[in-house]
């Protein structure tokens, strides 16, 4: 029986569309190469691209992965969901900002991604970069010969020197106190690390959490460095939301039961597959892995890995080599080169009760 290519689906699936390579990589930003790799089955699409790809072709993620007669039929003319517009000044935004930052746990807590990326995309989430706005703000009411609102800056600053050359009309001397407040914020960067005292407490516990939490940054450092590193952190919250959404929606369906169901009726491949749907989801979401599937669960079998103790045969001692198979036969399956690895029964129960209690 001559096994479903991945590749050459995705290849007349673009075809009928009349895109070309360039086209659709645009379209899901990746390089054309990675396209092309991906028809002629050189590479695997990594898992989060395939809704997008089931939703540009109009058709099913099963029939993407298994060309399964069920999943054949294509949507056509199906209207799109209207997205809703959300703007930075959203009240549900507006009511999670305090003294000027966003909160974070706040804002999360409303399970919208398109709301949790424009508030943070819009609004500081530590003092640092609060104060780098208002700053800007500042120069940029002195530049605009603003000097009511820049006079109302230099008293909520309490800054009596800055107070005087605001009201004698100072341009220079004014440039060069706002340039003086940019290196004071920069000296306190410097004092210590970000976030664990840079943040000023209000969202520190929620990005010591991230994967790199600590930035040392040396004297005479420029803002721009210091506001790179916020800008990161920012990026890190959205992946972390995008990576729970896309693993909240994956495996929804994808439990225990399901799996348990589907072998009993022996779609052996189809548990295959979305076992590793499964698994990757949880690899990004919960242990914020990152990059081609086969390299997160390296890094997972490496740091969660043990030997036997020499007491017998321990069953859970061997998830890495169950792990590594199960994705080499999904490989086997969507693939349509074949190499010598195929997976028992017991083997398969083994890797649904591991993967179930991941995550």
């Amino acid at each position: 029986m001559e096994k479903h290519s991945v590749g050459q689906t995705i290849a007349a699936l673009r075809k009928k569309k009349e895109w070309t390579q360039v086209e659709l990589a645009e379209k899901l930003q990746v390089s054309d190469k990675a396209v092309s790799k991906w028809e002629k089955d050189d590479s695997y699409p990594s898992i989060e691209f395939l809704p997008v790809l089931a939703s540009l072709f109009g058709v099913t993620i099963d029939y993407l992965i298994t060309g399964a007669t069920k999943s054949e039929k294509i949507v056509e003319n199906t209207p799109k969901k209207v997205e809703e517009e959300i703007l930075a000044d959203d009240p549900r935004i507006k009511a999670v900002i305090h003294n000027g930052i966003l909160h974070i746990d706040e804002i999360l807590v409303s399970k919208n991604y398109k709301l949790i990326r424009t508030a943070i995309e819009a609004y500081p989430i530590c003092q640092f970069e609060l104060n780098y706005v208002n700053l800007q703000n500042a120069k940029q009411m002195l530049a605009d010969g603003n000097w009511r609102d820049l006079f109302r800056f230099a008293v909520d600053k309490g800054s009596s020197r800055l107070i005087k050359f605001v009201l004698e009309r100072n341009v220079e001397l004014c440039e060069k106190m706002l340039d003086g407040l940019c290196k004071t914020m920069t000296d306190f960067a410097y004092s210590s690390t970000l976030p664990s005292s840079g943040y000023n407490g209000v969202n520190a516990q929620y990005l010591r959490l991230r994967k790199s939490p600590n930035a040392y940054f040396r004297p005479n450092c420029s803002y721009e460095a210091v506001l790179k590193f916020i800008a990161s952190c920012k990026q890190q919250i959205l992946d972390d939301c995008a990576n729970l959404y896309d693993k909240e929606s994956k495996v929804a369906e994808l439990t225990k039961e399901y799996f348990e169901s589907e072998l009993e009726k022996g779609n052996t491949e189809i548990v295959i597959i979305k076992l590793c749907v499964r698994l990757e989801a949880i690899l990004r979401c919960d242990y914020h892995y990152e990059g081609e599937f086969s390299e997160m669960l390296n890094e997972y079998c490496s740091k969660h890995g043990r030997e036997d103790d020499g007491w017998g045969y321990d069953v859970e001692a061997n998830f890495v080599k169950y792990l590594h198979k199960l994705r080499k036969c999904r490989n086997n399956i969507v693939h349509s080169e074949r190499t010598e690895e195929a997976m028992t029964i017991d083997e398969i129960k083994f890797c649904i009760e591991y993967i179930c209690r991941m995550g």
